[in-house]
C-alpha cells in the first residue's frame, strides 16, 4: 500500500520563517512501510494536501490526490487511549518534539498519527468538517488548507495494520452538520411570517416527520412511491430518495441533495422564508 504526500526539504530545520517553507513543494506517493521515515525527519516538512506549482497558499490548496489524512494531538487523548479507540484503523503514530516536555504548563504526550484514507470529499467545506469529526482530540492547525507538519528525528513510532479509513459516513455527517448550522442562523420574522410565530428553522425540522415530507413533496405535483419520486422531468425511473431517519432528499441520477426546505428554494422558487411558510401549513 502506498500514500501521497507533499514534502518540502528544509536547511538548518527551519519552522519559524513561514515565507521560507511555501515554495518548493512536491508530491510523491510513499511506500505506507516507508513513511515512519518522512515522520521521523526533521528536514522534512510533510502534508496531505498539495499545491499548485507547489506554491503552498490558501487558494493553491487541493486534495484531489489525496489518500491520507493526518492528525496532531497535543492534548485530550494520551497514546494508550488512541490506539485502544483506533485499534481497527491502520495508522503511523509518531509522537513529536514537543512530547513529554513542558509546553503551556503541562508535560503531555503529544503525537501524530498518518491515517490511509479512502473517499476523502473534495469540497473543502465538507473536508474540513469531516476531518473534524474524526478524531475531538485533533488540533485546530489541522483544519486548514496550508496544514503541515514537521517530523520529529527521535519519534517513537507505532505502526498498526486494520481497516482502511472511510472518510464517507463522516462527509454524510458533516454536510448534515454544515446544512444545521446554516439555517440554525437565520431566525423568521414574525412580522413577514404571522403563521410561523417566531418558529427557527430547528423548531420546524423537529416538527417534520417522513409522512409530512411526503405530502410536501406530493404538493408540488411528484408522485412519491414510498421513498422514491421522480424529481427531474426527464428521467424514466424514479432516482430521488427521501432518507426515512434524515429526512433529507438526494438525486442519485444527477447528485443532488438537500433537506425539504432546500428543495422548495432550489427546485420551486420559494425564498428562504415562504419555503418555512409553505412547510408550515403541514405542520
Amino acid at each position: 500500500m502506498n500514500v501521497n504526500i507533499s514534502f518540502i526539504k528544509l536547511k538548518n530545520n527551519v519552522t519559524s520563517e513561514y515565507h521560507l517553507t511555501k515554495r518548493n513543494w512536491k508530491s510523491k506517493e510513499v511506500q505506507w512501510s516507508d513513511i515512519h521515515k518522512v515522520m521521523s525527519n526533521s528536514k522534512i516538512q510533510y502534508s496531505c494536501y498539495s499545491w499548485l506549482n507547489g506554491y503552498k497558499t490558501y487558494d493553491n490548496w487541493s486534495n484531489d490526490k489525496q489518500s491520507c489524512v493526518v492528525l496532531d494531538i497535543d492534548d485530550g487523548m494520551t497514546i494508550s487511549q488512541f490506539q485502544k479507540q483506533y485499534k481497527h484503523l491502520t495508522y503511523c503514530l509518531a509522537t513529536t518534539k514537543s512530547n513529554m516536555i513542558m509546553k503551556k504548563g503541562l508535560v503531555l504526550e503529544r503525537f501524530r498519527v498518518l491515517l490511509p484514507c479512502i473517499n476523502v470529499s473534495t469540497n473543502p467545506n465538507i473536508y474540513f468538517k469531516a476531518l473534524e469529526l474524526v478524531c475531538d482530540a485533533n488540533d485546530t492547525q489541522t483544519l486548514t488548507r496550508t496544514a503541515s507538519f514537521l517530523g520529529n528525528d527521535n519519534a517513537i513510532i507505532i505502526y498498526n495494520d486494520a481497516k482502511v479509513l472511510d472518510m464517507y459516513p463522516y462527509n454524510e455527517l458533516a454536510e448534515l452538520q454544515l446544512q444545521e448550522e446554516e439555517t440554525n442562523k437565520l431566525i423568521i420574522d414574525q412580522d413577514l411570517l404571522p403563521n410561523v410565530s417566531r418558529l427557527n428553522v430547528s423548531t420546524i425540522k423537529e416538527k417534520l416527520t417522513f409522512e409530512i415530507v411526503v405530502e410536501v413533496i406530493r404538493s408540488l405535483g411528484y408522485e412519491v412511491n414510498g421513498s422514491k419520486f421522480r424529481l427531474r422531468s426527464d428521467e424514466r425511473t424514479d432516482s430521488a430518495t427521501i432518507n426515512y431517519r434524515s429526512l433529507n432528499i438526494k438525486d442519485y441520477g444527477d447528485g443532488y441533495s438537500n433537506d425539504l426546505i432546500g428543495l422548495l428554494v432550489d427546485k420551486h422558487g420559494f425564498s428562504f422564508k415562504e419555503a418555512l411558510s409553505y412547510i408550515n401549513n403541514y405542520i
